[in-house]
């Protein structure tokens, strides 16, 4: 990635987070369409294509001793043609705060997971995303006046914080691709070596998608 693009997207993702964990304390895990709309919003503020996208999500989860893996999501509801999901494609790479919240609710006490940055093209057996609908820029997707105020001010509220300056540090590292696994892996990153021992042993065709 190339470095001014890397340091914009962590920036921005620095800041949703930021945001996400002052306004929703209890819940901010849950707060996925927050997460992509604000990240759109600022990255389009720099004047960068942004697209929302919604669909289903999964993602490799270890146990922080390492006796515990499994794949994990954000489940579905009852209606399996909605997003049980949303993300953002920028910049040829798909941009998610998501995965790093997965294991505030894991079935077990769960490794950190990185915040995600991938590029595009790339397909990863302990990282699966299934598009299914793209989204206009400026699309309002809530029908309750009071849930699109809510997100009208809360988009107003990080533009007018990125404005100003404020760039909060991302408490995580950003998978953006090998070499970023690579450097996890050096660090003795739990979840970094538990995708690729994954990776290794999982046939696509067993997966869930």
């Amino acid at each position: 990635m190339h470095q001014e693009a890397s340091t914009e997207i962590a920036s921005c993702m620095g800041l949703i987070d930021s945001m996400l964990r002052e306004l929703f304390p209890d819940d901010y895990d849950a707060r996925c369409m927050y997460a992509a709309f604000g990240l759109s919003s600022l990255l389009r503020q720099l004047g960068l294509n942004a697209c929302i996208v919604g669909g289903d999500f999964l993602t490799f989860a270890v146990s922080k001793d390492g006796r515990q893996a499994n794949l994990q999501g954000f489940g579905q509801g009852s209606d399996s043609t909605l997003p049980s999901h949303f993300w953002v494609e920028s910049s040829g790479r798909l941009l998610d705060l998501g995965p790093h919240y997965l294991p505030r609710k894991s079935s077990f006490p769960a490794a950190t997971i990185p915040a995600i940055a991938l590029p595009l093209a790339q397909s990863l057996l302990f990282l699966r995303y299934r598009p299914k609908i793209r989204y206009e820029p400026d699309v309002q997707l809530a029908s309750d006046d009071i849930i699109t105020g809510r997100m009208q001010a809360f988009l107003k509220e990080c533009n007018s914080r990125w404005e100003k300056g404020i760039r909060p540090t991302l408490p995580t590292w950003i998978f953006s691709g090998k070499e970023a696994l690579q450097r996890a892996m050096t660090r003795r990153d739990p979840w970094a070596h538990g995708a690729i021992q994954f990776a290794r042993h999982a046939r696509i065709e067993e997966l869930p998608f």
